[in-house]
């Protein structure tokens, strides 16, 4: 809703699991809900078989203006789970995937894919698409390799070749940093629309071309959330990536919005880091400075994020000057040199915390940057290729690995899994989902809610039989008390009055009858 006020015209949400959508009404209620005013909306599913695909749309498509099949996620959980960009290599099973919602839904089938190494490739994927019965498809300019610290830059020439290609509307998608960049790509690629995914997390006001302040945001965002309930857990998130350029100057306020674990506690929190990122802004404003251009930004603007890919952050000017976007390398080839990074250029690739390099060994230090060699003369080196060494190893041997960099968990800062729908660690996520009825499909925690929703279907069947039971003995009760109160029966042959009450116990309360 957030985005819309500020210039989004179509609206995704986010990827369900087809068959978890189609089979669980926990999953349904957990992950969608939408209102009236969120449309035009495009439901979006990943899938790998046909059937559980349509019945999972069918579900939705009285509540969307279209569906859509990701078949572009490049996370490991697409690769256990068999679904994104790990069906490229699959086109019998797409195409019979789409051709089936094509065929049997109300509402346009729309798809959307990531690039082949080959643009000729590229573009015939696009064409079985358009021919199975997609009527709109977005395309993301990277390959599947490029994700994580290999993200790179997408390649909008890519894009072209398939709009030039098809007939069907497309949409470009990756470098949509800017609101400059929506008009660059349209330019560059004669699309019909762009489509921006972490970029809108970070300033939900991209599409306007506003740079609004941090404080102004969140506050909108949750007037929001009280206006549409939202899952704690969701709410902090947003929270982080609004916040993500401002948290690392107040520690504190960023150590107790990970801590939150109810509204109350995260209503206090985000009242207090709005009210600490208006008085920055006051002090900027009274110190007279001129506003820099982005993306020297003060941290209190909505911005970006800029990844690092390969030791070099990707920067607005880069993406302005054609840098070449990432190329995987082939299996045994060494990694070219590479610029010792700046101080700053390892952030986090998510809002939830600053990011921490971890190294392998206890002491790191930066090391000369190579010599070139030339290409010919490749072989076996002594130097090192990576920015850091060893403090131990001699200049000679040394052969350091490059550091990585993780992501911190929200709850209890140790290190993230990256397929966390709560931004935790496994075992904050499992608390999570156990204590607040949540679920998580990269940790596979929707058992916990199917779990209690069995335990509550049986609380609720004793409760019920109690209650037969207790009901039953008040009768029972009433009886004996109207049978006291009546004449005794006479025995015709003997003249005598003949005992036939039966003994009727004493009803019990339903606590009881429950224990």
């Amino acid at each position: 809703m957030l985005s819309r006020r500020y210039g989004a015209d179509l609206c995704y949400t986010p990827m369900f699991n087809a068959r978890l959508f189609a089979e669980s009404q926990l999953y349904r209620d957990e992950m969608f809900s939408t209102c009236a005013e969120d449309r035009p909306l495009v439901v979006q599913f990943c899938a790998n078989d046909p059937d559980h695909l349509l019945a999972a749309a069918k579900l939705v498509e009285n509540d969307c203006d279209a569906v859509d099949l990701n078949l572009g996620c490049p996370q490991h959980i697409a690769r256990r789970g068999h679904y994104g960009s790990f069906l490229m290599e699959e086109w019998d099973l797409i195409e019979r995937m789409v051709r089936k919602l094509h065929e049997n839904l109300k509402v346009p089938v729309t798809c959307k894919i990531r690039i082949f190494p080959s643009v000729e490739k590229t573009v015939q994927y696009a064409q079985m698409l358009e021919r199975a019965g997609c009527q709109l498809l977005t395309v993301h300019g990277r390959l599947r390799e490029q994700k994580g610290h290999k993200t790179g830059l997408a390649d909008w020439s890519y894009i072209r070749a398939v709009r030039e290609a098809v007939k069907i509307p497309v949409f470009a998608n990756g470098n949509i940093l800017y609101n400059e960049n929506v008009e660059e790509c349209i330019r560059q690629t004669g699309v019909q629309g762009v489509m921006t995914a972490e970029g809108n997390l970070y300033n939900p006001a991209l599409f306007s071309g506003q740079m609004l302040p941090v404080h102004r945001v969140a506050k909108e965002y949750m007037e929001l959330v009280s206006q549409y309930p939202t899952p704690l857990a969701y709410v902090r998130a947003h929270l982080f990536k609004i916040f993500h350029s401002s948290l690392p100057f107040n520690i504190g306020l960023r150590t107790r919005l990970g801590d939150v674990h109810t509204p109350e506690a995260l209503d206090q929190v985000a009242r207090e880091l709005i009210e600490w990122v208006e008085s920055e802004e006051r002090k900027f404003q009274e110190s007279g400075e001129a506003l820099p251009p982005a993306p020297q930004y003060p941290h209190w603007i909505c911005q970006p994020h800029f990844r690092v890919t390969e030791g070099v952050p990707f920067t607005p000017e880069m993406i302005a000057a054609g840098v070449k976007p990432f190329e995987p390398r082939a299996p045994g080839a060494r990694r070219p040199p590479a610029q010792e990074p700046e101080e700053d250029a390892y952030r986090s690739s998510d809002a939830s915390a600053t990011a921490f390099i971890i190294s392998t060994s206890a002491e790191v230090e930066p090391s000369a940057p190579p010599s070139p060699t030339p290409a010919s003369a490749a072989g076996p080196s002594t130097s090192s290729a990576a920015p850091f060494k060893r403090a131990s190893d001699s200049e000679s041997t040394s052969k350091a690995k490059r550091p990585r960099i993780v992501d911190t968990c929200v709850v209890c800062k140790s290190v993230r899994s990256y397929k966390c729908d709560h931004l935790m660690c496994r075992n904050c996520c499992r608390k999570i989902c156990t204590l607040d009825g949540k679920s998580c499909l990269g940790h596979k925690f929707v058992r916990a809610l199917q779990k209690r929703a069995a335990n509550a279907g049986a609380e609720a069947a004793v409760v019920a039989e109690a209650s037969a039971a207790a009901a039953e003995a008040a009768e029972a009760a009433e009886a004996a008390e109207g049978a006291s109160e009546a004449p005794a029966p006479a025995d015709a042959s003997t003249n005598m009055v003949v005992d036939n009450a039966v003994p009727v116990q004493e009803p019990q309360p339903a606590s009881a009858l429950a224990q």
